[in-house]
């Protein structure tokens, strides 16, 4: 967990000002708190966040952490798997940061129909920045989860198995690529259309 910390961390330091999507520049002024996280000494922590999904006074346990930075630089997610306590089991759940405060923008968990294991395994970002995708293994399928950016509301949901999903890859024409194992000694990669 120390390392999925670290890594969270790290993305902090992806901040981007003056650039448009395409990496281009551009006469937009720079963000007061992207120069701070640029001014910064290399290796510097910037800010630590932690998740854990409580019911009541009990935490639960929350492991097994992905995570992909926007575009821009603004913005981290980070997915993971969290238990959701007997009424769910574990479940995908998804964070978004902002990149330079740590500031959680929100929180969003997928539970599959099961109320079984669904584990989160990879995470991507369109390169418009626009939607996250998270997909991993929802009680022996593949489970691909759409999410606008933004706001975190799930935009789309697909499922197929059995397979459990490991990668996941956005094309900047808008489609989706997950791909992973279905058990019977070879894998599985399916396009949907972002």
């Amino acid at each position: 967990m120390s390392m999925a910390v670290a890594a969270v961390a790290a993305f902090g330091m992806l901040a981007v000002t003056g650039a448009s999507a395409s990496g281009a520049a551009t006469n937009a002024p720079p963000h007061p708190a992207a120069s701070a996280a640029a001014a910064a000494v290399p290796g510097t922590q910037l800010w630590m966040k932690h998740y854990r999904n409580v019911n009541g006074s009990i935490p639960y346990y929350d492991n097994r952490v992905w995570a992909a930075a926007s575009p821009t630089g603004r913005t981290v997610f980070v997915t993971g798997s969290s238990y959701g306590g007997s009424a769910t089991d574990w479940d995908y759940a998804t964070v978004a940061y902002n990149a330079d405060t740590g500031k959680q923008l929100w929180v969003t968990r997928y539970n599959g129909p099961a109320n079984r294991h669904d584990f989160a395994r990879a995470i991507t970002v369109t390169p418009d920045g626009s939607t996250v995708f998270v997909t991993g293994q929802s009680n022996g399928l593949y489970a691909a989860v759409a999410y606008n950016a933004a706001t975190g509301k799930q935009l789309w949901l697909q499922r197929y198995g059995p397979g459990s999903a490991s990668s996941i890859a956005a094309s900047p024409r808008g489609q989706v690529f997950v791909a992973g194992g279905t058990g019977t000694n070879d894998y599985t990669t399916i396009a949907y259309g972002g």
